[in-house]
């Protein structure tokens, strides 16, 4: 996870283990879409110690109201496709 947030923030090119390009935009659209913003007021990254308790207590939260797709949807996002 923690590579896969650099890549973000450097803007470089990731890709998901079948080997196919990944669009940045793509994870912080699908960490967005659960309250979870990747950069903050300026538009600069936060940093990753600041994002990843709001994203573990996210899927914590989505786990327990079984809304499993959503949660493995936030995992996909920051580790890369499953």
């Amino acid at each position: 996870m923690f590579a896969r947030f650099q890549q973000v923030k450097a803007g470089a090119k990731i890709f998901t283990q079948d080997g196919e390009e990944e669009n940045i935009n793509n994870v912080e659209k699908a960490l967005r879409a659960q309250d979870i913003a990747i950069r903050d007021s300026a538009g600069s990254f936060r940093e990753l110690d600041d994002v990843l308790p709001e994203v573990a207590a996210k899927y914590k939260e989505l786990m327990a109201a079984g809304r499993d797709v959503e949660a493995k949807q936030i995992m996909g996002a920051i580790g890369g496709k499953q």
